[in-house]
């Protein structure tokens, strides 16, 4: 499973949808997440006050970084391109990791919602 920042922040914030995630992660074998992830965390943090080295270990902790290169990079700007519900390109470079890997994406950001491969929380 290759978790979304907005998953990553919700489990960080321990909101509801964040407990259903730290259930599933206690049943799954290894979590992924994007390098680029790394990014939109330290951006969470820096509007929120909190601790970005705090932040991005923890994220470490929890998953397996998924480097991206110029292949998969070309293949996020194909996807932004042809994109009709308006995913931001870092949203299109998470969803074209895990489509690299063959993993699902679990999150709960509206730009996922009915893509295949993508568990997406209510």
């Amino acid at each position: 499973m290759l978790l979304d920042t907005y998953a990553l922040v919700e489990l960080f914030q321990g909101t509801a949808k964040g407990k259903l995630i730290e259930e599933m992660l206690a049943k799954k074998g290894e979590n992924y997440c994007s390098i680029i992830s790394i990014a939109e965390i330290s951006r969470w943090c820096w509007k929120n006050s909190a601790s970005p080295a705090k932040y991005m270990a923890l994220t470490k902790e929890l998953c397996a970084l998924l480097d991206v290169d110029e292949e998969l990079l070309a293949e996020a700007g194909r996807m932004r391109a042809l994109d009709k519900i308006g995913m931001g390109m870092i949203d299109c470079i998470i969803y074209a990791t895990a489509q690299k890997h063959g993993l699902v994406v679990l999150t709960g950001d509206p730009h996922f919602r009915g893509l295949k491969d993508v568990e997406f929380l209510e």
